[in-house]
């Protein structure tokens, strides 16, 4: 009877260890999320041009302009990059144009595509040297930066 006490308080120490590892597990993974902030320059070379309040989450952009093509070979271009590339929507070009000097390689090119369709031969564009914004025709030739959440 004695035996069987000692094996059942060895068994329930042991579970209990177990447990408390486990949590002390989690709880360090739970600590090691990365964060990001604005500037930083992920694995692939792109640049982080906003971040969400956990610093978990965010945008960031390629580190270069697309070539001056229109807004469907610009479209083309930024998904060539891989997953997740694409142009930025017309709110998310304007963040990209707040932190035009953080991000960099925007040099004398004033016209960015964003993704924003206006109509079927429209989509709205950016001129980063005023801020201003404004509907182009699809066919016009103003540069792309993809952007990709992450």
């Amino acid at each position: 009877m004695k035996q069987n006490i000692n094996k059942q308080s060895t068994t329930i120490l042991s579970m209990l260890l177990f447990g408390i590892g486990l949590l002390i597990s989690f709880n360090i993974f739970a600590q090691a999320a990365v964060t990001h902030a604005v500037g930083d320059t992920l694995s692939d070379g792109s640049i982080v041009f906003w971040v969400d309040e956990t610093g978990q989450h965010g945008l960031t952009a390629w580190p270069s302009d697309e070539a001056g093509d229109d807004w469907y070979k610009a479209n083309e271009s930024t998904d060539g990059h891989g997953p997740g590339w694409r142009l930025p929507t017309k709110f998310e070009l304007n963040l990209l144009f707040l932190q035009k000097a953080v991000v960099g390689g925007f040099g004398d090119v004033s016209l960015y595509w964003s993704s924003t369709e206006s109509s079927i031969t429209g989509a709205w564009a950016q001129d980063f040297s005023s801020g201003l914004q404004g509907i182009l025709n699809k066919n016009d030739v103003p540069r792309g930066r993809a952007v990709r959440d992450f």
